[in-house]
Order: structure tokens, then sequence, then C-alpha cells
């Protein structure tokens, strides 16, 4: 699609379930999964593969069209590369793919491209570097290319307990030095599972700026059923969202509602939910997602999974982020519309192809407008950096 004055928008990759927990994909949280990728690779390797395929619903047919599609390829029961695809004009066409490297059984890089349609090929564009102590991560460090050479763009530090649990973790973001952004402290029962969450943000010199708390509840099987945000106001607590999970009387996860607080009200108010599907053998094969909209639930967006190199037990409503950008004003700015379910606060950058910074702007909202003005044809790159790192491409034509 290209707009008059010349913006074209890309769809923007929307979902990714597996191991990794950035990249403009929803990803396993760091503090609750460990790296499970345990063996490096070889030459000899066993390849086989899985494909992830998402549909979004058109309001014009009432159907459900193809969205996109990834491509994760395994050796010896290993994720070792993955191919992402839009659907556009009825072909399969290439978006990105990562490729992810090991040492000793630990995931220490991964190296991400994106395929340059303008020149029909693979350009190098990401990468993450994994730092461990005692097998446990302890620093995720993530680059991309200016000017064809790595720069720092943010990093992620982790801190544990004696015991090996971790306590706390510190995202950091880039800007010709390291500055804090995001602190994560964690709290746990006596049985290791999370009771509360707090998020604090870096204000100038410390981290007296805006907090916030997740609060966590468990069935008797561990099962996660409710969780709660809120922001902390002086000695108050002001509620924001809602998320509660609903379990098959054989333990299968079958729904999760997001709600968010109304004040007026008094009261919660649906707003997203996913529904999943399991199989036999307990594993999630498809989640419909949907928003609520005048008391009425609507398609969003549907996903199968197929193949069984990684069975999934778990998802997230925001598994299904999705990114809009389109212009305003006549042109002079671009607005970066995304889904922000949980009201997070990003930090956002647009960069070109080589890794020069055009604009960023820190929001909490779900949208951000940037100075389009002197934007030449060309590509151009939008990163989310706030509790994971997002990122998509959109070109001026």
């Amino acid at each position: 699609m290209i707009y008059a004055n010349g913006i074209k928008l890309e769809k923007l990759y929307t979902m990714q379930i597996k191991c990794k927990f950035l990249n403009f994909r929803k990803m396993r949280s760091i503090y609750i999964t460990t790296i499970s990728l345990l063996l490096t690779l070889t030459a000899i390797s066993q390849i086989s593969y899985d494909t992830t395929y998402t549909k979004e619903w058109n309001d014009n047919t009432e159907s459900w069209i193809y969205y996109d599609r990834i491509i994760s390829s395994y050796s010896n029961e290993n994720l070792a590369s993955e191919l992402i695809q839009i659907f556009e004009n009825g072909s399969w066409i290439n978006y990105n793919e990562t490729f992810f490297a090991y040492n000793n059984g630990n995931l220490i890089e991964e190296v991400e491209r994106y395929w340059d349609d303008r020149h029909n090929e693979w350009v190098d564009n990401y990468r993450k570097l994994y730092t461990y102590e005692n097998e446990k991560l302890t620093q995720v460090l993530h680059q991309y290319i200016f000017k064809g050479n790595y720069v720092n763009s943010q990093r992620e530090i982790m801190n544990y307990t004696e015991d090996g649990q971790l306590i706390e973790r510190v995202v950091q973001k880039y800007e010709e030095a390291w500055t804090n952004f995001l602190k994560y402290q964690y709290y746990y029962l006596t049985n290791d599972l999370i009771f509360e969450e707090n998020l604090t943000y870096w204000n100038n010199d410390n981290w007296e700026a805006e907090s916030f708390s997740v609060k966590f509840i468990y069935d008797n099987q561990g099962n996660i059923v409710n969780k709660v945000k809120t922001k902390n106001c002086g000695a108050k607590e002001k509620n924001l969202i809602q998320e509660e999970y609903y379990y098959s009387s054989t333990n299968r996860l079958v729904k999760h509602i997001l709600s968010e607080w109304n004040s007026k009200r008094g009261k919660w108010v649906d707003r997203n939910r996913a529904d999943y599907t399991n199989d036999m053998d307990g594993y999630i094969v498809s989640m419909l997602n949907q928003n609520k909209s005048k008391k009425q639930w609507t398609n969003v967006l549907f996903t199968e999974f197929t193949g069984s190199n990684e069975p999934i037990t778990g998802m997230d409503i925001a598994d299904g982020m999705s990114f809009s950008i389109y212009p305003i004003n006549f042109g002079k700015k671009a607005m970066i519309e995304f889904d922000n379910p949980y009201n997070e606060t990003y930090f956002v950058k647009v960069m070109d192809t080589n890794g020069q910074l055009i604009g960023s702007a820190t929001t909490s909202n779900n949208e951000v407008s940037v100075d389009a003005r002197f934007l030449n044809r060309g590509l151009y790159f939008v990163e989310l950096q706030g509790r994971n790192l997002y990122s998509g491409k959109f070109s001026i034509e």
C-alpha cells in the first residue's frame, strides 16, 4: 500500500513465541524461562522444520486472510534459524531471518538480517550477544549496524541471589553512553513462583520516577490465574491492567482475558482476549486473538502452529503485537501506531539503513509521531525499547 505522499506501509512482523525474548515479537520472559537450547550445532546435525501461520481478520469480506508465517529450522531439536515472511499479493515475501549460535550448550549470539526488496538481497541488520557467569545469563547486548559496523543499542543486566534466583533486571539504552531506562525487581513465594514484580523508570540520576507493580495469583496446581498491574502513587496504588487465565478440567490453558480499570465506573472492563485450542497432548495448536469494542468481541488475529520440535504450552496476548505507520499533517510527520496492551513506556527510535538516528521519543501511549519532512526515498527502521525490544521497517517511495 502506497499513500499519496509516498510513505509505503510495510506489514510489520507481529509475533514469535520461541526462546527469543526480543525483536518485534513478544518473547518468553527471561525471568521465567531458562535457555533450553542445550547443544552446539554441528555439521552433521539432523535438520527439521516447524511453521507458524498467522491470519488477520478482514472486516469487509468477514474472513481470515494470511498475514505472516515463521519457518523455524532445528538442528538436533535445537532452534537454528527462523525465516519470517509476509503474505502479499498472493505470495510469501521475505521479511527477515535470524540465525542462532551456541557454545557449550549456551546461546551466545543471534544475528538478524532483513530482506532488501529494492536490491533483492539479504542485508545484515542486528545482533544480540549473550554473556554468562556460572551458567547464569547475566547480560544481553543488542547492537545494530551503523555504516557497516555493529554499535550498541540496548543491554539487559541480570542480578541473582546466591541460590540462583533472578531478583533484578536493568534495561539500559545507549546514547553516546549507557543510560539507565528500566529496572525490574522480582519477589518469590517459597515454591519459587513469582508473586510480585516491581518496575521503576530512570529519571535523570535516580530510580525515583514512575513505578509500577504486578501481583501474581496461582491455583493449587501452580498455574497463574490472575495478574494485576498497578501504578504506585505515593502511599496509594492505582489499578491499571488485570489479566485472567482460565484452564480446562485437564489443566490446559484455554482462555486469557485482559481488562483495564475504569475509574469512573469503578470496575474492570474487558479489552482483549485470547482463546486457545490444545491437542491431545496438551500443547497449544492455535490462538484466536480478539478485541472488545462496543460490547462486542471482534476478530483480530488467528495463529496456527505446526510441527513438534518445540511444543507450545503458553502464550500471551501481546504476542499479537502489530505496528502501522501512516502520514499526517500533509506528510510532514509520520505517525507510528502500535499495540500497547500493558500500558508500557517505550523509547522509540527511527533509523535509516546506515544506522543513522533520524528521530526519537518516549511514550506510554500507543502512538508517537516523528518528523518526516527530511526523510529521503529509502528504507527506515523503527525500534521500540521497553520490557522487550520490538522493531519494524517502512519505506519512502
